[in-house]
Order: structure tokens, then C-alpha cells, then sequence
């Protein structure tokens, strides 16, 4: 009986410890040294994380936060009890890295300057609106990037070329120059610098999730190559959340981490790309919209773009979004060949995306591409390079423009990777602008084994143009290129039952573009 009194007191001790707490953080009318509740609030986010543990929850009232959150040490959540970070009912929180820069003074005709700048300010807003910066104070980048060419297109080089709506940060003399529009005093305007490298740091923490906020700007590239704004940690949820106009990327789902989501959220103009997934396991991104990344146009073949998932163990599941306008490809798998999980990019609208276009899958197995609709994007529309155990199934391809709309290839190069064991079927192919709609390599035993594809769809005006290359990925030869399905079918082998009809036929098809 004893020992079970016992038990019993530990057990309702045990829930005790664990209630939760809820925290309250004003901007406006807190105070740190209050205890952070409903009625007397923390001012900074900062104060509260530093008082929570997991099963806790801070509530964000409406203003604006600058500073850097780092969720480390005790500030971690558990399985069933995060610790969440929120705005209350009705609030609109925003969090920013940057700070407002005030004290100008006139240096020469249409040019002002701020002296005694200790930040190496990547972004310069006037109003809530950016400006150009002239050249790249970074020695987070080296000149050439992995492929050989520059890593960031810079405008200028110093104060010598400055302009109008662009800045100039002087790093040896921390002087900070900005010309305006029509040479507009800066003591008139909001101006605001960015100088934090992080919004959100749960690296090294798990189970934190985050709703309801608006993020802006970050000064990620003045202290790293790569990162984001918001960093996560594992199992963390991003919600209903808004991270525009960031330097580097938006959210990175965490490094060697797994389980993060971001789910209903706007990611969108940011400076290289919107999400980052870099050797992370088993990612979910959902109902997100992923729109005009890459605006300070770092190199489009190296790193940027809406979503650019990297690394050998990186895999997940990215679906029901909207990716367009990027100035870079909408989605990219570059060499994720962890076996032990499968991607999945199904139900997306691509649209408009620059460079290598709307999904680029490169050195990256296991990559099923279901149900997405691609629509005017640049020079690919799917981009499928030396990759195996795919699906490309029942995606539809309108308008692409430049060269390939379904390219399913591999370079001639000395890799040992292998194009193997992919099927492509039930895509539909419609009013193409570029050079092929469809491009195969022929099977050579070795590097190209065990592809199909079959039951595709193809409208274009006076037939489909077909690339086919003979000899293998390592001796392309004898290029074929077709307008004849029957011709392709018996040269290749590929497409027996595929359809084609000439677009000038096709009647009351409803197509979903911007």
C-alpha cells in the first residue's frame, strides 16, 4: 500500500513539473524585468526563450522585434511538448535583422553618409523598399564558386559607382553612403540596415515550432557562406508564416537534422533562395508559396533559387506549393542519394522560374515527380540528370520555353553516376516554345539501364520535336531528332503507347497559368 502511495506522489509530482507555462512578450509595452505575464509582459522574445522549456509557449503581441532568437541550452522542446513561438490572438509580430540607421549627414551632391557603422550591411531599405548595394563586402566568398564561375553578380565596385537607390558600405573606414531617389534626405525616411546574421537559431535544438509571424531581413552573408535567416533544429514546425526579403536564404530546415515542416508560409524574395534543405531527413514543405528568390542574383547554377535541397542524406517531401518567378530553378535536388528515404515533389504549380527552370533533379535517387503542373519556365521544364529509381508521372508541361521541356539525360563526363531504373510515363507535353519536348539517351548496359516511358501526351503545332541520343551518357553520337512518334517509337523502343495531337486540335482544355 506504502509503495503505492508512493508511486502515485511521483506521479502527480512528475506532472507538476512538467505543466506548462505561457509567456507574454511586448515590444512596446514590456519590460524585462516583469514576470511575462498576460498583463505585464517581457519586452524581448529573447528574455522569454531564456525562461522556457519544453511544453511552453510565448505569445508575440503586435510590434516589431529586432533581434536574433537562439533557441539552445534548456530552450528545447520534446516529443508532444514544444515550445512554441507565437503571435497572440489577433497580433501581427514582425521580427527583423536589421536596425534603423539615423544621424545622416550630407557627404557631396546627391550622396549621404553615416559614419561609425559598425555592420557590414548586406540590405538597405528606405521606406520598406530595397536598394541596389554596390560591390560585395564578403570574405564569406571567394571570387569563383564549386562550377568555376563568380558566386554573386555585384553592380560596381566602390563609392566611385554609386547611384541612385543604391548603397556603399566603406569596410575600412565604417562609413555607410547611400544616394536616394531625387537625392532625398535620409533623415526624412526609414532607414533601416541590415546587421543580424540569424532571425531564428534552433540548430542545435528540437521540437520548436513557430506561427503566425512575419520575418524581414538578415545579414547572413556577412558573417557565413550559405546559411538563412530562420535556422531550424529537428522535428520543428514553421506555420503560417511570412519570410520575405531576407540576404541569404529564408529557412534553412536544419543542417544534419530531420523532421522539420513548413507548411502554409510565404518564402519569397529573398536574396539567394527561399528554403535550403541541406542533408536533412525526411523535410515536409506544404501549401507554401516560394516566389521571386534569388534577387540579388548569386550564381543560378552554383546555389539559389525557390528550393535548393542539397547533400547525400537530404530527402523529403515538398508538395501543394506555389514556386514561381524565381530567378533560378524552382525546385533542385543536387546529390541526395540516401536510399534509406524517398523524395516526393507532387501537386505543385512551377511557373516562370529562370536558368535551369521548373524541377531539376541532379545525382539524386529515389525522386518522384507526381501531378505537378510546369508552365512557362526556362530552358527546362524537368531537368532529370544522372539520377536513378525515379518516378516522372503525370505532370503537365505547358509552354516551356528555350530548350527541353522533359529531358531525361546525363553529361558525358568521367562520373560513374548512373541513369537507371526510371519511369516516365502519363506526362502531358503541350505548346511547347523550345527546341525538343522530349529528350532520351539510348540504354549502353552500363550507366543507362532499365528506363521507361511510355504513355505520354504531346500537342505541338506541325508535331513533336524528339531528341534522341545513340551510344550511351559517356559517347553520345548520331543525335536523332524527330517530329515523327512512329519514327521515335521504332527507333527507340520508347513511347509505344504515347498520343500525339496537333495543338490546333485540341478544344475547351482548361490550362492553369499566371
Amino acid at each position: 500500500m506504502l509503495r503505492k502511495l508512493m508511486t502515485l506522489m511521483i506521479m502527480v509530482l512528475a506532472g507538476f513539473t512538467v505543466a506548462a507555462n505561457k509567456y507574454y512578450v511586448s515590444s512596446v509595452k514590456g519590460n524585462d524585468g516583469n514576470p511575462g505575464r498576460l498583463n505585464t509582459p517581457f519586452k524581448t522574445i529573447m528574455r522569454a526563450v531564456k525562461s522556457s522549456t519544453a511544453g511552453d509557449t510565448i505569445y508575440l503581441d503586435s510590434g516589431i522585434y529586432r533581434e536574433e532568437i537562439v533557441f539552445n541550452g534548456r530552450a528545447r522542446g520534446k516529443k508532444g511538448a514544444p515550445i512554441t513561438l507565437t503571435a497572440k490572438r489577433g497580433a501581427t509580430p514582425i521580427i527583423k535583422g536589421s536596425d534603423i540607421v539615423t544621424g545622416w549627414t550630407k557627404y557631396k551632391n546627391n550622396i549621404w553618409m553615416k559614419r561609425n557603422w559598425q555592420h557590414n550591411s548586406q540590405q538597405f531599405f528606405a521606406d520598406g523598399k530595397i536598394l541596389q548595394q554596390i560591390g560585395f563586402q564578403s570574405k564569406a566568398y571567394p571570387k569563383a564558386a564549386s562550377d568555376g564561375n563568380w558566386m554573386i553578380r555585384t553592380v560596381g565596385k566602390d563609392l566611385a559607382d554609386i547611384q541612385e537607390n543604391s548603397f556603399y558600405y566603406d569596410f575600412k573606414q565604417k562609413v555607410l553612403y547611400v544616394w536616394l531617389k531625387n537625392g532625398v534626405n535620409p533623415n526624412r525616411k526609414l532607414i533601416e540596415a541590415s546587421t543580424r546574421m540569424y532571425l531564428i537559431n534552433a540548430n542545435n535544438s528540437q521540437y520548436i515550432t513557430i506561427k503566425g509571424i512575419t520575418f524581414r531581413h538578415s545579414n547572413t552573408s556577412a558573417f557565413k557562406q550559405g546559411g538563412a535567416a530562420l535556422e531550424m533544429g529537428s522535428y520543428c514546425i514553421i506555420q503560417d508564416c511570412d519570410i520575405q526579403w531576407c540576404d541569404f536564404a529564408g529557412i534553412s530546415p536544419g543542417y544534419q537534422q530531420q523532421g522539420t515542416q513548413i507548411i502554409n508560409s510565404i518564402i519569397s524574395n529573398n536574396g539567394d533562395s527561399g528554403i535550403g534543405p541541406c542533408r536533412h531527413k525526411n523535410f515536409l514543405i506544404k501549401n507554401c508559396t516560394i516566389e521571386g528568390n534569388n534577387y540579388r542574383q548569386f550564381n543560378q547554377t552554383w546555389h539559389a533559387g525557390g528550393i535548393k535541397a542539397v547533400g547525400v542524406d537530404t530527402w523529403g517531401t515538398i508538395e501543394n506549393c506555389v514556386i514561381g518567378n524565381n530567378l533560378a530553378t524552382g525546385i533542385w535536388f543536387d546529390s541526395c542519394r540516401d536510399l534509406s528515404g524517398k523524395s516526393v515533389i507532387r501537386n505543385n504549380y512551377i511557373y516562370n522560374n529562370a536558368r535551369q527552370g521548373g524541377i531539376m533533379i541532379e545525382l539524386s535517387d529515389q525522386v518522384s515527380i507526381i501531378n505537378n503542373v510546369l508552365y512557362n519556365n526556362d530552358q527546362f521544364g524537368i531537368h532529370y540528370v544522372v539520377s536513378s529509381y525515379g518516378k516522372i508521372i503525370g505532370n503537365m508541361i505547358v509552354g516551356q520555353r528555350d530548350f527541353i521541356a522533359l529531358d531525361v539525360s546525363g553529361p558525358r563526363n568521367n562520373s560513374e553516376a548512373k541513369l537507371s531504373h526510371n519511369v516516365i510515363m502519363r506526362n502531358s507535353v503541350i505548346d511547347s516554345k523550345c527546341k525538343y519536348d522530349l529528350h532520351m539517351i539510348q540504354p549502353d548496359g552500363k550507366y543507362v539501364t532499365n528506363n521507361s516511358c511510355d504513355y505520354n501526351f504531346f500537342s505541338r503545332k506541325g508535331g513533336p520535336k524528339l531528341r534522341y541520343n545513340e551510344g550511351g551518357r559517356k559517347n553520345w553520337r548520331d543525335i536523332m531528332v524527330t517530329g515523327d512518334l512512329k519514327k521515335w517509337q521504332q527507333k527507340t523502343g520508347y513511347d509505344k503507347h504515347s498520343v500525339v495531337i496537333d495543338k490546333n486540335k485540341l478544344k475547351d482544355i482548361k490550362i492553369r497559368t499566371k
